[in-house]
C-alpha cells in the first residue's frame, strides 16, 4: 500500500522536511489525502492546467522566432519588389497592404476561433505560419500583378497600363481563391 511506501522513505531520508510533514503536510497527508492512491495526484491535476503549462511553453519557445523571422521576411520581400520595381514607394505600399490583409485575415480567425467554435485560444505557432503562408501568397500575387501592370505601362502609359494588367491578371489571381479555399479544405478534413 501506498503509506507503507511512504514509511520505507521516510526511514530512508528521516530529516527531509517535505518528508516529514513540512509546508505542504509531507507525502502522508498528500496520500491520505488522494485515497491512498499515488497516482490520483497526477489524475486530479486538471486537463485544463496542462494545456495552459503547454501553451505558455509553447507560447516562449516560438517567440523568439517570430522575432527573428517576421522581420527577415519583410525585408527579403521589400528588397525583391524594390528590384523588380525600381521603386521605393510602390514596395512601400504593397508591404502595407500585405501586412493588413494578414491582421485582417488572423483577427476574423481568432474572431471564429473563439465565438464561433467556441476554442479558448490557439496554438502558439498559428500566428508565426499564418504570417509566413499569407504573406507569401499576397506578395506572390503583388508581384505577378505588378510585374505585368509594369510591362503594360511601358507599352501604354500608366493608366491604361494598370487597367490592362488588373484585366489580364485579376481573373488568374481571383480563381486562385476557390483553389486555394479548396486546398485548405482538404487539409483540414485530412489526418
Amino acid at each position: 500500500m501506498a503509506l507503507d511506501q511512504a514509511d520505507e522513505i521516510l526511514q530512508e531520508v528521516p530529516d527531509h522536511p517535505v518528508l516529514r510533514g513540512g509546508e505542504r503536510g509531507g507525502v502522508r497527508a498528500g496520500i491520505r489525502s488522494h485515497g491512498g492512491d499515488p497516482l490520483s495526484e497526477r489524475r486530479a491535476r486538471s486537463r485544463g492546467d496542462v494545456q495552459q503549462h503547454t501553451t505558455t511553453v509553447a507560447r516562449a519557445a516560438s517567440a523568439p522566432d517570430s522575432l527573428v523571422i517576421v522581420p527577415l521576411i519583410l525585408v527579403a520581400v521589400l528588397g525583391i519588389l524594390a528590384l523588380l520595381l525600381r521603386s521605393i514607394i510602390a514596395p512601400l505600399m504593397l508591404m502595407a497592404t500585405v501586412i493588413l490583409s494578414f491582421a485582417a485575415a488572423f483577427g476574423v480567425s481568432i474572431l471564429v476561433y473563439k465565438y464561433v467554435f467556441g476554442f479558448p485560444g490557439i496554438d502558439p505557432s498559428l500566428p508565426l505560419l499564418s504570417f509566413l503562408f499569407l504573406v507569401a501568397l499576397g506578395v506572390d500575387y503583388n508581384i505577378f500583378l505588378m510585374a505585368r501592370v509594369r510591362e503594360e505601362a511601358e507599352r501604354h502609359g500608366t493608366r491604361e497600363g494598370m487597367l490592362r494588367g488588373l484585366t489580364v491578371t485579376g481573373g488568374v489571381i481571383t480563381s486562385a481563391g476557390p483553389v486555394l479555399s479548396g486546398t485548405s479544405r482538404c487539409w483540414a478534413c485530412s489526418r
